[in-house]
């Protein structure tokens, strides 16, 4: 429950609320806590998320440091790659040697 706002924020653009009609609201929950963690101060920096961290929060000092989603792992996959395909997100994958799964930064 949120009992008013912080101090700390983030610029969003006025184009992304014009936007809003034509995107899910698992869309929009995705890409708003990816917001969360890359526009910081005013800045954006890329930040690596795993579909783990999305879904039940982002790991920092070895715990969880937010409640993330709570969406289902193939909702969020959905949302990442439909989010990205209309230009809201964008995505670097980055391949593990030693176990083959693939890390993506959003």
């Amino acid at each position: 429950m949120i009992n008013g706002f912080e101090k700390e924020y983030g610029i969003v653009p006025m184009n992304f609320f014009e936007s809003l009609a034509s995107i899910s609201g698992s869309q929009l929950k995705v890409i708003m806590y990816i917001a969360k963690h890359t526009i910081k101060n005013g800045q954006c920096k890329p930040v690596k998320l795993t579909i783990e961290e999305i879904q039940k929060g982002k790991f920092e000092n070895g715990k969880r440091i937010d409640s993330g989603t709570g969406l289902s792992t193939g909702i969020i996959s959905k949302s990442l790659k439909n989010a990205i395909k209309d230009g809201f997100l964008c995505a670097t994958s980055i391949m593990r040697t030693n176990c083959g799964k693939r890390n993506t930064t959003h």
